[in-house]
């Protein structure tokens, strides 16, 4: 996995993905792929749990902060 992803994503993504590539022999692309929907999703969630204004540039929503208890909600 491109190392700016790990930088860029919480660990339950991480080791998610990480999972994925290692122990279900995902290729590389098939995990980017994994990622970018997470991401996509992850920020949806942020803006739709009011964690994030409505009208704030999509694209530099941070997903660092989410954790597996926003991920229990």
């Amino acid at each position: 996995m491109a190392e700016a992803y790990f930088d860029e994503a919480p660990f339950v993504i991480k080791d998610f993905l990480s999972y994925m590539e290692t122990i279900k022999g995902k290729s590389k692309n098939t995990v980017h792929e994994y990622y970018y929907d997470l991401r996509l999703f992850f920020r949806f969630m942020k803006v739709h749990n009011g964690l994030e204004e409505n009208d704030k540039d999509f694209e530099k929503i941070e997903i660092r902060d989410i954790d597996i208890d926003m991920l229990k909600k």
